[in-house]
């Protein structure tokens, strides 16, 4: 009876080492994670992002693997700590003037100022205001800031709302000091977007 359980228990830590083996077997590699939890729309510095090493085989698939190339990027949807992070999470990289000094902001948007659906995280848009300067009524659009950056383009239920007149809300990297004067556009309505070749 002795030689059984021994013949068993060698069994068991064979099986154990070889499951050990299997999971940690393969070359690790490099790839980026955040150090703390990031919100979406956040905009990645140095201090957000680090290169850590893993085994190639738990790496997700479109895992980015410098943390560098995180940095000025921002996030298209809340991202964990220490969790690998994917392509698809972040904003694709812009001008560097997009990124400076920057707030998310959500707009309403018509089809026709989603270009039907068509405008894309990475993209970059200028902003025109409709409304006159004051004192000075005039029926042409001004334009209020050149190459913005689209952040995301969500449909209007997704994002809380209830489907209507304006079926998008695009979410744009805008300056803070420009940040109320766009948002009372978009109030009144009287904002529209051109989008940067």
């Amino acid at each position: 009876m002795d030689w059984q359980k021994t013949i068993l228990v060698t069994v068991l830590l064979a099986l154990v080492a070889g499951g050990v083996w299997f999971l940690y077997r393969g070359e690790t590699v490099d790839v980026a994670v955040p150090v703390r939890d990031l919100p979406a729309y956040t905009r990645i510095t140095a201090r957000d992002v680090k290169s850590v090493s893993r085994v190639g085989s738990t790496v997700p698939s479109g895992g980015v693997r410098k943390a560098a190339d995180l940095i000025g990027r921002y996030t298209r949807e809340p991202l964990s700590a220490g969790q690998a992070v994917r392509r698809r999470q972040i904003v694709p990289a812009a001008g560097p003037a997009s990124s400076q000094g920057t707030v998310a902001v959500p707009l309403s948007a018509t089809a026709a100022m989603a270009f039907g659906g068509r405008l894309r995280p990475g993209d970059e848009v200028a902003l025109w205001s409709l409304l006159p300067p004051a004192g000075k009524p005039t029926a042409e659009g001004r334009l209020l800031l050149d190459h913005v950056l689209v952040l995301d383009l969500l449909p209007f239920a997704d994002a809380g709302g209830k489907r209507g007149s304006d079926p998008f809300v695009i979410v744009l990297a805008v300056p803070v000091q420009w940040q109320a004067q766009v948002l009372t556009a978009d109030a009144q309505q009287a904002l529209s977007l051109t989008r940067r070749q």
